[in-house]
């Protein structure tokens, strides 16, 4: 093992290639503090930098008249390469490493620290066009949590640069899913998605006689109706799932190939392609919904055992679509949604020291028999003959 260091990144030996060994992820949709990149995988003689060099055992500089003496620590952060030995024509051994790009193609920070210094950015687009000509999927990762894949048949023409677009749309429609209050802004959407609008205007029409056939999903969803019973992640065994028509006019973009979200899909009749509501209680349906129903103030729904019901003081905004056919959040309960009794629709009072963030006055009309007895002050009885009475009346009850 060299006991050389640079205190500059090193130049590589040859030149870098596409990775066309297969087995890994080839192109990454990253999203991560915040910030999106784009990662395609190539094979280059990798750099590797070290910041945190107090406790690395003792090498040289290679770009210094003097070792120092043997058990010197290095004074200042130093390059290797990532595989092999360093020296004087600097890293020659060729390994499999993801190049990150920002929005403007630049290199990340994480990868600045990999790439050899005649490693230019011009070589990489170009390495990262070609990539995405080659391979027909994008990998997205969202916090490190996988959440679906992009497939790179949609975009025109299919350069980096319009998959950058393409992976800054998907990762905004996940925010939008699991943030409803975040609407797209940037112009890459607009382009993106226009450009799928466009990809799905220009395609041929799919006969729809054929959607009720079953389908293995390989990644594009050619009719909103196609029924799928295999290839999608997390299928029940012996079921079949459609795309959630909320979903229908996005059907030519990406699709996330969990079955199990909900946002994306639901579980149907591999038959009739009739939605089956396995979560329904009483009068309310699972959720999501289909649609916003007709009477939104009133209309209740069903999660994961509970049922609810848009909270009737946000009034008009109970017709917003991503309340019954979005991502459900238990964070909304109070403001956008209030628990009631699945069977009733009455709203149930709030636990002691919590408050559903509402008073609603409900009308009730109650007819009972009562009987009433009279008392003295010492508590002897009056009149032992009961009264019948009815009684109808109204109340007002704050919850």
């Amino acid at each position: 093992m060299s006991r050389y260091v640079s205190t500059t990144r090193p130049e590589m030996n040859g030149i870098p290639t596409l990775d066309l060994d297969g087995g890994a992820v080839e192109i990454y949709c990253w999203h991560e503090n915040n910030e999106t990149s784009l990662g395609i995988r190539a094979k280059f003689a990798a750099v590797q930098y070290y910041d945190n060099y107090d406790h690395i055992f003792y090498r040289c500089y290679n770009d210094k008249e003097s070792c120092g003496q043997n058990g010197a620590y290095l004074e200042q952060p130093y390059y290797t390469c990532f595989r092999g030995a360093l020296d004087e024509s600097g890293c020659t051994e060729h390994t499999s490493d993801v190049i990150y790009f920002d929005k403007d193609l630049e290199f990340t920070e994480k990868t600045l620290r990999r790439i050899p210094a005649n490693f230019t950015r011009k070589m990489a687009i170009e390495l990262g066009d070609e990539s995405i000509k080659t391979f027909p999927t994008m990998y997205v990762y969202y916090d490190y949590d996988y959440i679906g894949r992009g497939h790179l048949s949609t975009l025109s023409p299919r350069t980096l640069s319009n998959a950058y677009d393409f992976c800054e749309y998907i990762i905004e429609e996940h925010q939008r899913k699991i943030s409803p209050s975040i609407n797209p802004t940037s112009s890459s959407v607009t382009a993106s998605s226009s450009s799928i609008e466009d990809q799905q205007s220009s395609s041929s029409k799919t006969e729809s006689s054929s959607s009720l056939a079953t389908n293995v999903f390989d990644g594009i969803v050619s009719n909103p109706d196609q029924i799928f019973n295999s290839g999608l992640q997390n299928m029940e065994e012996g079921s079949c799932y459609s795309l959630n028509p909320a979903r229908a006019n996005e059907f030519n973009g990406w699709v996330n190939d969990n079955a199990s979200d909900s946002w994306w899909w639901r579980e149907v009749d591999c038959n009739t392609g009739d939605r089956i509501d396995k979560n329904r209680i009483g009068a309310c349906p699972g959720f999501p919904l289909d649609e916003i129903p007709s009477n939104p103030t009133s209309a209740c729904f069903a999660y994961n055992g509970t049922c609810y019901k848009c909270n009737p003081t946000r009034g008009g905004d109970c017709g917003n679509s991503w309340l019954w056919s979005g991502s459900f959040s238990y964070g909304n309960i109070g403001w956008w949604y209030v628990e009631i009794n699945c069977y009733t629709s009455l709203q149930k009072q709030a636990p002691y020291g919590q408050s559903q963030d509402i008073t609603t006055e409900e009308t009730f009309d109650i007819d009972f028999t009562i009987s009433q007895k009279n008392f003295d002050i010492l508590g002897r009885r009056k009149n032992s003959r009961p009264t019948a009475k009815q009684i109808i009346y109204r109340t007002q009850k704050p919850f």
